[in-house]
C-alpha cells in the first residue's frame, strides 16, 4: 500500500468519524461540523458535550455537540491551526503518525520467530 492510498483511507475513515468530508482536510483554516452517529463510525466513547479536532496539513476540523459548536466558531473562526490548538479550552493533544511505506527497512525475524501473513479469511474465531 503507499502512502497516497494510507491517507485516502485514514482521511475518508476519519470524514466519517467527525462527520465531514474528506477533502475538508485539504483545506485552509477551522471546518466546523457537528457530532453524529455515521454509519462505520469507530466507537471511541463520547461523552454529553464532546469536541474533537484533528488536524492534516493546515485544515482542522473541529467536530462537535450542537450545544458548544457557536461557542467553538465564536473562539475559532478565523484562526490558523497553531492558534486553533493554542487556545485555553483546548487540552489532552495526541499525535498520530502514518508510515512511510515506501521507506521502512524488512527486518528478519529473531531467531525461533516465524512471521506470517495470514488473510483474514484464514482466520478461526
Amino acid at each position: 500500500m503507499l502512502t497516497r492510498e494510507m491517507m485516502r483511507i485514514v482521511k475518508a475513515q476519519l470524514a466519517i468519524d467527525l462527520n465531514c468530508i474528506a477533502d475538508d482536510f485539504d483545506r485552509d483554516g477551522v471546518v466546523f461540523c457537528e457530532t453524529r452517529e455515521n454509519p462505520g463510525r469507530r466507537p471511541f466513547p463520547r461523552g454529553e458535550r464532546h469536541i474533537e479536532m484533528y488536524t492534516m496539513g493546515s485544515a482542522v476540523i473541529v467536530s462537535a455537540t450542537p450545544d458548544i459548536l457557536p461557542y467553538l466558531r465564536e473562539q475559532l473562526d478565523g484562526k490558523n491551526r497553531e492558534e486553533a490548538f493554542d487556545m485555553p479550552f483546548i487540552f489532552g493533544h495526541g499525535i498520530c503518525h502514518l508510515p512511510n511505506l515506501e521507506h521502512v527497512p524488512v527486518l528478519p525475524a529473531p531467531d525461533g520467530i516465524e512471521i506470517a501473513t495470514v488473510a483474514q479469511l484464514d482466520i478461526l474465531v
